[in-house]
């Protein structure tokens, strides 16, 4: 694929709209802004066709200059417009204007701007920045000692930056353990049984600032603490810790207000762990008062309103079938399923979840008009597009509507696909059991619909971890 084609359809229009703006500031109909729209209207990207359509153009002779040109301006409008995205970019282009400033020997205008910024840095606990402060004030001192020595010495640059660095260690410390604990969960499962990930998973707890959260020396570290302690629950398949520890770490986002706003996505992760350790220990009533929690909560821009709009929907959906509410429920998997559109092409993992989600909500009521529609979408992703797992329990779910609806000959043909690659989760063994059994005789459907809801109870057969609303579809479809 082409570097400049992806980069042009990865942005929204939120964002084609501020370049196009941008470009037409810089000169109004340019080469470059005709080749972004023309590059941006087609589906599959080929140099030969930019040429064709741009023949006799002088720039289409050196093609490649232009592309690189276009890339460079499209970055450029991003930077222009990163201080208005987060805190950190916004303290990156503060730290710009001190520079320029510096060099112009501004230097009342540097020492309140100075001053500024050390205060944001230190809010947010931008370790980077503030060591960056610290060379400034150096500078200061060293090239302009008569005009800054009144506000810093260098024996206070040098306290500072000690308990800085300090902090710094600690907080990477903690961080290179939640992003090998990440990849470890996101990887594999323990229920998996490999040995030596489960060796190396156990070990990143052993580390001494894992004992207590109290090890780590700021909030940033506390964060991160609390996220390793969550993927260990997770991985470990203990829900009721899993539920103390999301409950902490977001008593510490309400606590730390000013770290809360300048981390306003880790701050709507949080909520929705709460809300899936809900899920994961049924809190009910607890999971509908973070839901309108999180129903509350502000994004900043396009891709945390996505992300919220994701969660809301997401955790609506199987509260509304706990509750009963199963009619509910689809109305918000067929609002969410017009909202995703066209979205499946990104390749999400949230969308492709999301879309799990709906038909899982579609099959348990009954919807098999929805749930073939959802299932039909997610089995035409690519196999380089969805995980194996999903994509295994997308097919369980296409044998399920086939069943369901009587279609005995579609659904053997499946079912002795699937049953060759079954995943080891004990409810798809268990589905897969008592499908064979449906297709041998259909007939016996009450008598097997007894024995399989006997069996259900009685061996507390586990969904998987990602997807528990499997269990509550499984029940209904077992029940006379």
């Amino acid at each position: 694929m082409d570097d400049l084609f992806l980069l042009i359809k990865s942005m929204t229009e939120a964002e084609k709209k501020h370049f196009r703006q941008y470009a037409v500031l810089q000169g109004g109909e340019s080469n470059y802004l005709r080749l972004f729209n023309f590059i941006d209207s087609l589906d599959e990207y080929s140099d030969e066709v930019v040429k064709a359509t741009f023949s006799g153009e002088p720039f289409v002779k050196q093609l490649s200059v232009a592309k690189n040109y276009l890339n460079e301006v499209i970055l450029r409008t991003f930077r222009i417009s990163a201080g208005e995205d987060s805190a950190e970019s916004t303290l990156q282009l503060m730290m710009l204007d001190i520079r320029f400033l510096m060099s112009r020997k501004c230097l009342s205008q540097v020492k309140k701007l100075l001053k500024r910024t050390k205060k944001i840095a230190e809010d947010q606990e931008n370790f980077i920045v503030l060591m960056n402060i610290y060379a400034l004030e150096r500078n200061l001192l060293t090239e302009f000692r008569f005009e800054a020595r009144d506000n810093i010495t260098f024996d206070s640059i040098a306290e500072e930056e000690a308990l800085t660095i300090d902090k710094l260690y600690n907080v990477n410390t903690i961080y290179n353990i939640y992003c090998k604990a990440k990849i470890l969960t996101t990887s594999t499962r323990r229920t998996l049984n490999d040995a030596v990930l489960l060796k190396e998973f156990d070990a990143l707890f052993e580390h001494p600032l894992m004992q207590d959260e109290k090890t780590a020396l700021s909030v940033r570290a506390k964060h991160w603490y609390w996220s390793s302690i969550h993927f260990k629950h997770v991985y470990n398949s203990e829900p009721e810790k899993d539920l103390v520890c999301c409950k902490e770490h977001l008593a510490l986002f309400e606590r730390e207000q000013n770290f809360a706003a300048s981390r306003p996505l880790s701050h709507m992760t949080v909520i929705n762990n709460v809300l899936e350790a809900c899920r994961a220990t049924n809190q009910i009533e607890l999971a509908a008062t973070n839901l309108e929690l999180l129903k509350q909560f502000k994004p900043t821009n396009k891709r945390d309103e996505e992300g919220q709009l994701i969660y809301c929907a997401h955790h609506g959906m199987w509260i509304a079938l706990r509750q009963g509410r199963n009619q509910d429920a689809v109305q918000l998997a067929m609002m969410e399923r017009d909202r995703l559109k066209g979205k499946i092409a990104l390749r999400k993992d949230s969308v492709i979840i999301q879309y799990m989600m709906i038909v899982i909500v579609a099959i348990t009521a009954r919807n098999w008009l929805l749930a073939i529609e959802v299932i039909n979408i997610l089995l035409s992703i690519p196999k380089n597009g969805i995980r194996e797992d999903v994509l295994e329990h997308a097919k369980l779910l296409q044998l399920c509507v086939h069943i369901e609806t009587k279609q005995y000959d579609i659904a053997a043909s499946l079912h002795r696909n699937i049953r060759r690659s079954a995943s080891p989760y004990p409810l798809i063994s268990f589905l897969l059991d008592y499908y064979k059994e449906v297709l041998k005789d259909p007939s016996r459907l009450h008598e097997l619909n007894l024995r399989y809801r006997t069996q259900l109870k009685t061996d507390n057969i586990r969904p998987p971890d990602e997807f528990p609303e499997l269990l509550f579809m499984v029940q209904s479809l077992i029940t006379d």
